[in-house]
């Protein structure tokens, strides 16, 4: 855990809005994990859940899930071993594919009958045979519905270049019952083993997406994380005597590994309702579901200035939107300006899924802590203003 005295050296040395990551607690949530899984259970990082995490994650090493060009590329930049990447995503060109082939690249998944093409396609043109993980649709826009798998498998004679190896099945996040997830993993296997006997196939990968849950909010209890998760582990090892299981997890290992720290930049009262604004926003703060406002965060207070009494306060961002509110009427030490607010439990999406572009204000700083290095500044502030405006240069 980091101490407290780094976020407020971030503040005062670095700034805010800023997100500070914690690399430890991310490799630790992946031990505590592995502690109770069986030795055969492999663990695969999302790193759409954060890119930041992925170099230390894929040194332990953890296989990762790739989703884009723009993802392989990271991994390239980080030296990341190809073998352990997994490219997966519901859209993937020919060029990109060629790009990650050459790249040594050698695990897909297939979301739809046209990838199995464009994979067999472009495996053939690098004269390469490739590993073939078919996603089972849930029903929405991902993966491919029995019926297109059993059209891919009846022709499987011309994939001569794919070897299909297993299925993945992910039907979302913040799972938090049991009977749910045991029933997709049974179903899972169930369905490969049928597709093996039906197509004389040795498909032997089961990976699922079990879509753990996280406590975002206060007072939050998930009965799913305190009493029923080893119930899902005694599962998964189970399975894992006869298949080969990959457990791809994001939000799970990377939220407690985030904190964002926000500056408070205006207090006042209107109508009788108490405002803080601060320096940052919903285009930073992204929680579950994008549920703003009606929860109540894990937020401290980090500033010394802040006095003991407890006031109810509306925090909003600085957009010029009422979206732009973060928690109505929370309890907190009376807040002045200048004091610095910690969102813990923000280290998933929110790095890339705010509406950062969104009145044109500085996406935040980035920096990573370990016990080993300390504080790291990964990425400066950015002006956006570039980006909505073609400009180029420091015009401020």
């Amino acid at each position: 855990m980091i101490p407290q005295d780094k976020y407020r050296q971030v503040a005062q040395e670095y700034g805010t809005p800023a997100y500070v990551f914690d690399l430890d607690e991310a490799e630790n949530r992946v031990a505590e994990l592995k502690k109770h899984l069986a030795s055969n259970v492999t663990i695969c990082y999302a790193m759409k859940a954060n890119a930041f995490l992925a170099e230390r994650l894929s040194k332990i090493p953890l296989p990762l899930e790739v989703c884009s060009p723009g993802e392989l590329a990271i991994c390239k930049q980080l030296k990341v071993r190809a073998e352990q990447i997994i490219y997966s995503g519901v859209n993937k060109q020919h060029d990109e594919v060629l790009e990650a082939i050459r790249a040594g690249v050698r695990e897909y998944t297939c979301e739809s009958i046209q990838q199995a093409e464009t994979l067999q396609a472009t495996a053939s043109q690098e004269k390469v045979v490739i590993s073939v993980i078919m996603r089972l649709s849930c029903g929405n826009q991902f993966g491919l519905d029995e019926k297109a798998m059993i059209k891919i498998l009846a022709r499987k004679k011309r994939y001569d270049h794919l070897t299909f190896i297993g299925l993945q099945y992910y039907t979302g996040t913040q799972h938090c019952r049991i009977k749910i997830i045991q029933e997709e993993l049974s179903r899972l296997a169930t369905l490969t083993k049928e597709l093996n006997r039906r197509f004389d196939l040795h498909m032997r990968r089961l990976e699922y997406g079990p879509g753990l849950p996280v406590e975002y909010f206060k007072d939050e209890h998930i009965d799913m994380l305190h009493h029923d998760l080893p119930f899902f582990i005694e599962q998964v090892n189970e399975l894992s005597k006869d298949w080969e299981i990959f457990l791809e997890l994001g939000r799970y290992l990377a939220s407690a590994a985030g904190t964002y720290l926000s500056k408070v930049v205006d207090v006042k009262t209107t109508e009788d309702t108490d405002y803080a604004i601060i320096d940052g926003g919903i285009n930073h703060i992204v929680y579950t579901g994008q549920i703003m406002s009606m929860k109540v965060p894990l937020i401290s207070v980090l500033s010394s200035k802040a006095v003991a009494d407890d006031k109810a306060v509306t925090i909003c961002g600085s957009l010029c939107t009422a979206a732009d509110v973060i928690v109505r009427n929370v309890c907190l030490a009376e807040l002045k300006t200048g004091d610095i607010l910690a969102f813990h439990n923000i280290g998933a999406y929110s790095v890339t899924e705010g509406i950062y572009l969104f009145l044109s204000r500085k996406m935040p700083a980035v920096l990573l802590y370990s016990t080993e290095k300390g504080l790291l500044l990964k990425r400066d502030f950015i002006d956006t203003y570039q980006i909505n405006s073609g400009m180029k240069g420091d015009v401020i």
